[in-house]
């Protein structure tokens, strides 16, 4: 018979089998849904030069917030949704600068559930109209696990990651549409020639020292009053008296 310390061991051992079957259906599992992010070259996620887009248009798929900007019959960028008279062409430079250096960092190795990413439902769809008739579409959802970017996804391709900063660039012309208001600087024209300044110095008014005219008048000497000078008078003798016998 088996001793029961045999059976025993046994008995761990087929739990052990059991647990590390689960574990590796757990695993495949895991990387079915969620495929492990694979480092790219670096690419651009908008692989066109900035002066070859006629428009681009971003909008909120929320809350139906748009807003569109197109270049007009001089090639200058108008704001075209929503509507305004004047365009902020400084804001759509930026924006078309952060559109073309948008790069990829790394690209999901299979599409798994799109649900996941938050591009069953994207959040923002962004596009782009070429010279010519082409056209980018981009698809953006969920930020990453860590919030350092965004799950974004190109037509036919798999879920790529694109650095969070660099699009939160572009998207926040939503909330601050390059809206401009006229402002007018007025100019002064000066017509005719204006006459140059003389090189010589006129002469100043040389001035002349006049002295005080002298006194002619004579001063007379300051004369003294003589003192009267007191006289002394003799005492006439006092007669002496005679004693009587």
């Amino acid at each position: 018979m088996v001793k029961r310390q045999t059976w025993i061991l046994l008995a761990v051992f087929a739990v052990f089998i059991g647990l590390a079957f689960f574990w590796t259906k757990y695993q495949n599992n895991m990387k079915t849904s969620h495929p492990t992010p694979t480092v790219t070259p670096v690419q651009d996620l908008f692989a066109v030069d900035g002066t070859a887009i006629a428009s681009f248009k971003i909008v909120d798929n929320g809350s139906g917030m748009t807003v569109m900007v197109a270049r007009d019959a001089n090639g200058q960028w108008s704001l075209v949704e929503p509507q305004a008279q004047y365009t902020d062409i400084a804001s759509v430079e930026a924006a078309v600068t952060q559109l073309t250096s948008l790069q990829v960092t790394s690209s999901l190795e299979e599409s798994g559930n799109l649900a996941d990413y938050g591009l069953d439902k994207p959040a923002y769809t962004i596009t782009v109209n070429v010279n010519g008739g082409g056209q980018l579409v981009a698809q953006v959802g969920s930020p990453t696990a860590t919030s350092s970017g965004y799950y974004v996804q190109m037509p036919g391709s798999v879920p790529q990651i694109i650095p969070k900063y660099g699009l939160d660039a572009v998207l926040k012309l939503l909330k601050n549409p390059p809206i401009a208001t006229a402002t007018s600087t007025p100019t002064t024209v000066i017509t005719g020639t204006l006459a140059a300044p003389s090189s010589t110095p006129s002469s100043l008014p040389v001035l002349t020292d006049i002295s005080a005219p002298a006194s002619t008048a004579t001063v007379p000497p300051p004369t003294s009053t003589p003192v009267p000078q007191a006289t002394a008078t003799p005492l006439a003798a006092t007669p002496t008296e005679t004693a009587k016998p």
